[in-house]
């Protein structure tokens, strides 16, 4: 990104003061008075923290943290249009009338209005009846809070001002002995360029090239290297020793996930939070470890015609994966979030269970592993199956963005074209089998920019749909942020629609700077208020299997860059809407005084009276605030959204016409070009996907060891076989017309009994070409 003209910062300036500004002496004071009265009130565990670092809280100028400068880079990831656009608002905002035409305040420059007219200009912005209106609010204040609370450094380097009086440690303990057993060593792709010669390509050949070190390629690449292949892996993001990383917050989102933490759908309605490091999701992920429920490995076996999700086979992947991940839940100790989503859900009789943690049976108590973790400890791809591939001769490239997959005239894999040191070398890889995981937002992205024309490609993308509710609860030192992430799950509403979609309740990552974005803006001062909270706030996540909502991933004309667009469904809506409910009525049993949702222009709820305390869930207050949430729906662009979930689509079918790739993971359209990653789910998983998609990886690599035995015994010049036995015997038949019509005349001359142990050897035997 360019330099914005002086007029352009000076409104990027006023937006930024206008959401995370010093409060006046005035506000300042009542907000620590009001704050300090409810802890009295409620006989609060004493802190050490005093009403002096209170006010300098509500008080820090964000200009000590060289916001503006922040924001300026946290632009810089935005993609081309989408920084025009911005531009383009900064211009209007410049001016009079524009501010006029977007805010419908006075007819004055942004800049130029006093704080409470910029303050009402923001709200206004977030009511507007038009979606694309509402995603500027979204943008601006996402942005500026983000850049303003995940800053760990003022511009002297002294620790964030925001961080003592929260008793908040900015960043995870780290051991200063620990030392990783295992490091990862990367193709010293300088050296490759400098061989290869000055504008020359570098040219290397494999047996398996898969692109990204996520869930499922990692485990690709283990299988297929023990396997005595040679595998080649290309991540696009950038191998972090634990060592060596500082773990603060703004620059770990920025550099360790997708497009610098800024990937948004085309409406600007919801964040999508991707992995983009080595190891992908599983390396910033939350630990929590789940099995695909039953109803849905059914819903996939039956709906789907894809019986081996109810195979021994498929169960013997699920096994394998889960012990390699060290997953249980032997050892949890729950945070003091997750015990107050676990005791409250008990006491109003709703359904919990407790998460498995792939932590190796080690408690694991790292509230910032969303940065990676600082311990290892966390056995993701990066230090489980990725090292066993290199272990047995796998090659690590990273910095890799691969822009196409190659093919041969007749259809079969010949490899990848990627480029190399920050776009500047280009790179070609020689392989005949190629694994698409790069995630269900960048493996569409890769199939349509090379040229794949399943229709299904890039369709059916589901997303796990996430809104927040906050609960202030003022009798509990919660520290949310300390303890292991996620451990508990409330599941009483899991079922709301039947067949297993609904809405489950879990504890998210609760860093400041991430929090401080996610909850409510009403104004500068009750944003400030809310953040006072924060020490003695549990906040949970209302995660939507999403159903009826439409979801989808093109990419850009000129630069092949994925586009996501989302619109979200009646059910779906209903489902945010109903976890937000009962995750409030789990607080208030748990003796939350305030709670919060992120829906736009919702007043908090608030119980102040004996009567109302007395009786926190039936009382009037409640039941007023509950009617009143149901009155203002989810609506996109008129509340808080994220997803950290992506699945399905390139989802595995029966046929083409249902799906992007075949029941064994190798797309309809290419031979030899495998998919094995969360895009491969035919449904969303309702639950964390990392441990089915550790599964998926693992069932596709069985299948691609059979197929590439089956090609080795094959005579010479013997085309591809497509499918690896046993196959559907429908599927079969429809693939083999000569078959079909075998069958058919045995049928019609009665001899079914006779010749069915014949025809049963030859279907089982022949060969698809």
């Amino acid at each position: 990104m360019t330099g914005l003209t002086e007029a352009q910062t000076t409104t990027l300036a006023a937006i930024a003061e206008t959401f995370t500004g010093p409060l006046s002496p005035a506000d300042a004071n009542r907000v620590v008075t009001e704050y300090l009265a409810t802890l009295r009130d409620h006989d609060a565990p004493a802190t050490a923290v005093t009403r002096e670092e209170l006010l300098a809280f509500v008080s820090v100028d964000p200009r000590e943290l060289n916001v503006l400068d922040n924001l300026i880079e946290i632009l810089h990831d935005l993609p081309a249009d989408k920084i025009r656009d911005i531009r383009r608002v900064f211009d209007l905002l410049a001016t009079g009338w524009g501010t006029a035409l977007l805010t419908g305040s006075r007819m004055a420059p942004f800049h130029e209005l006093a704080r409470p007219e910029r303050e009402a200009a923001m709200t206004a912005l977030s009511q507007s009846r038009l979606s694309i209106v509402r995603s500027l609010f979204c943008a601006f204040k996402s942005l500026t809070i983000l850049a303003t609370y995940a800053a760990c450094a003022t511009i002297k380097g002294s620790p964030s001002p925001y961080w003592a009086a929260l008793q908040y440690p900015g960043t995870p303990a780290k051991d200063p002995n620990f030392r990783p057993a295992w490091v990862p060593q990367f193709e010293d792709m300088e050296a490759l360029a400098k061989a290869a010669g000055a504008g020359n390509p570098i040219v290397l050949e494999t047996d398996v090239v898969v692109v990204g070190s996520g869930a499922g390629g990692g485990v690709v690449a283990a299988e297929l290297a023990q396997a005595g292949y040679r595998v080649l892996v290309l991540e696009k993001g950038i191998y972090y020793n634990p060592v060596d990383d500082h773990f603060t917050e703004l620059e770990s989102l920025r550099t360790k996930f997708d497009n610098g933490c800024l990937v948004i759908p085309e409406d600007g309605s919801m964040l999508f939070l991707l992995g983009s490091t080595f190891g992908g999701g599983t390396a910033i992920n939350w630990s929590a470890s789940f099995r695909l429920p039953h109803d849905v490995r059914n819903e996939w076996a039956t709906h789907h015609g894809l019986p081996y999700f109810n195979s021994p086979a498929y169960q013997a992947a699920v096994d394998a994966v889960w012990k390699r991940a060290g997953c249980s839940d032997a050892h949890l100790t729950h945070s003091q979030a997750n015990q107050v989503l676990e005791d409250g859900s008990i006491q109003l009789g709703m359904g919990v269970a407790k998460i498995p943690q792939n932590t190796n049976g080690t408690a694991h108590a790292c509230g910032f592993c969303n940065l990676g973790c600082p311990s290892n400890e966390k056995q993701g791809s990066h230090v489980t199956w990725l090292q066993d591939a290199q272990k047995a001769g796998a090659k690590f490239i990273q910095g890799c963005h691969v822009d196409k997959v190659t093919y041969s005239a007749d259809k079969v894999a010949t490899g990848v074209e990627a480029t190399v040191l920050g776009g500047a070398v280009r790179l070609v890889v020689k392989a005949a089998t190629v694994v698409a995981a790069a995630g269900s937002i960048h493996t569409p992205a890769l199939l349509l920019r090379s040229g794949l024309p399943n229709s299904n490609i890039g369709k059916h993308l589901r997303i796990h749909p996430v809104s927040t509710v906050h609960g202030f609860l003022p009798s509990k030192l919660v520290k949310p942020w300390e303890g292991a992430i996620m451990t508990s799950v409330n599941t009483a509403l899991a079922d709301l629609h039947g067949n297993g979609y609904g809405v489950r309740l879990e504890v998210p990552s609760s860093i400041l700077g991430m929090l401080a974005t996610v909850l409510p803006w009403r104004s500068n001062a009750d944003h400030h208020r809310l953040l006072l909270q924060y020490p003695r706030t549990a906040s949970f996540i209302a995660l939507v299997r999403d159903v009826d909502s439409v979801s989808s991933v093109t990419i850009d004309a000129t630069t092949g860059r994925p586009r996501i667009h989302v619109s979200l469904g009646t059910k779906d809506s209903v489902s945010v809407q109903e976890g937000l409910i009962a995750g409030a009525k789990v607080l208030l049993a748990q003796g939350a005084v305030e709670v919060n949702t992120t829906q736009f222009g919702l007043p908090p709820l608030q119980l102040r009276t004996k009567e109302d305390l007395a009786n926190p869930i039936e009382c009037p207050t409640t039941q007023t605030w509950i009617a009143n949430v149901r009155a203002h729906g989810v609506v996109q662009n008129r509340i808080g959204l994220f997803n950290a979930h992506q699945m399905g689509s390139c989802r595995m079918s029966a046929t083409p016409a249902a799906g992007a790739v075949n029941p064994e993971g190798e797309t309809w359209d290419v031979k030899g070009l495998y998919v094995a990653d969360a895009s491969l789910f035919p449904t969303a998983s309702g639950v964390n996907p990392m441990m089915t998609t550790f599964a998926m990886g693992y069932s596709v690599a069985q299948f691609m060891k059979a197929n590439l035995a089956q090609e080795k015994r094959a005579p010479t010049g013997a085309k591809r076989k497509i499918f690896a036995t046993p196959t559907p015997w429908w599927l079969r038949l429809a693939r083999d017309p000569t078959s079909a019509v075998v069958v058919v005349l045995v049928w019609l001359l009665g001899g079914t009994k006779l010749l069915a142990g014949p025809l049963k050897g030859l279907l089982g035997q022949r060969r698809l070409h």
